[in-house]
């Protein structure tokens, strides 16, 4: 009996060791698997879930991306007003970077190097051991422009070459931290002229309502003393509205920086509203060509073209082209007949509304 428990242990051991083998060979893939990027050819040897820091240097003041759990954040930034978008971009294309971009007899002097970058990020497992993680820093230095506008050179800290780092990645790292910041005036709920009204609040028109017309790309102006439709010609004016971006200025502004940018007391106000949801959007006096444009949340100061807004620049009876009336409040309604039909919009101290009559003939046949 003993010789066969030896003969059988014996037979068992090929077996064992093909196991402890396979078990320590997947230890060392996951403890070694942010080596595989070097071995791809990436000059940034670490995938981007290992990633826990971004920090740039530049002359635009530069910008720290941190790790928050599971997701990415620019520091000092309300994460419901950067644009994920652009930070996802970035993240993507920096740590998509190759040897295969290697210039040859290239080399990046002291006095050429325009920003500085420093990623941090972890080696070995990253779920339940983590006293066999290392933190590790991939440094780099950001020369100048190549020519054609390709971008610029890069050094790597470890890697004795020079590379290029292509212009959509390259651009990204002179933002500062303002450039990450969604640039929209109104927020993602509002599209094209998918709108219920619109509030135009002047010191030179007064305030003016625009509403859904009659037509599908038509809308009902009207304000204390006259009333109008603006018609399918004009609905680029609502179109570019809604989508409007500018220059981000200034975040989370105080009261002070409202006042300095002219928003805290502004020169016009613009109200969107669509079912439950309204935005109003603060604009300063032109200055120098451009104005100042507080967001509906007071979370962001936008610089943007004053001609972006000429439509509020004089008199806004200028808008209206068709069936302009005096004195609206006299006003009970206008009617617009069109292929059998009857549109009735209903005037009521500046609220429009509208219904459908089919007109017949003296037959009662449908016209």
């Amino acid at each position: 009996m003993v010789n066969s428990g030896k003969r059988k242990l014996f037979t068992q051991r090929p077996l064992l060791w093909v196991t402890l083998g396979l078990v320590f060979a997947v230890v060392a893939i996951l403890y070694f698997s942010n080596d595989n990027s070097e071995k791809a050819g990436r000059l940034i040897p670490a995938e981007l879930q290992a990633v826990t820091k971004i920090s740039v240097e530049n002359p635009s003041g530069g910008y720290t991306i941190e790790r928050i759990a599971d997701a990415f954040e620019l520091a000092g930034v309300d994460p419901a007003i950067v644009d994920g978008d652009k930070l996802q971009t970035f993240l993507d294309g920096l740590l998509s970077l190759t040897r295969d971009n290697a210039v040859p007899g290239k080399q990046i002097r002291p006095a050429e190097i325009s920003a500085r970058v420093e990623l941090s990020y972890v080696r070995g497992q990253t779920s339940k051991n983590k006293k066999r993680q290392q933190q590790r820093i991939c440094a780099f230095v950001v020369g100048e422009e190549a020519p054609a506008q390709l971008g610029n050179y890069i050094g790597v800290a470890g890697h004795a070459g020079v590379y290029l780092c292509p212009k959509h990645v390259s651009e990204m790292l002179f933002f500062s931290r303002l450039d990450f910041v969604s640039n929209s005036l109104f927020g993602a709920g509002f599209a094209a002229d998918d709108f219920d009204e619109v509030v135009l609040s002047s010191v030179n028109t007064g305030q003016v309502r625009i509403s859904k017309g009659p037509g599908e790309h038509s809308f009902l102006v009207t304000s204390d003393d006259y009333c109008g439709l603006l018609v399918d010609k004009y609905r680029d004016l609502f179109v570019g509205l809604l989508s409007k971006t500018g220059t981000v200025q200034a975040v989370a502004p105080t009261v002070t920086e409202q006042d300095a940018y002219g928003v805290f007391t502004p020169d016009v106000q613009i109200k969107i509203t669509k079912k439950e949801h309204t935005e109003a959007v603060k604009l300063s006096s032109a200055i120098d060509g451009v104005c100042f444009v507080l967001t509906s949340a007071g979370d962001r100061v936008l610089e943007v073209p004053e001609s972006e807004f000429w439509f509020l620049r004089g008199d806004s009876r200028g808008l209206c082209r068709s069936c302009f009336v005096e004195n609206p409040l006299e006003v009970k309604s206008i009617s617009i007949k069109k292929r059998g039909r009857e549109r009735i919009i209903e005037c009521n101290n500046q609220i429009g509304r509208t219904s459908d009559h089919a007109l017949e003939s003296p037959e009662g046949k449908l016209l």
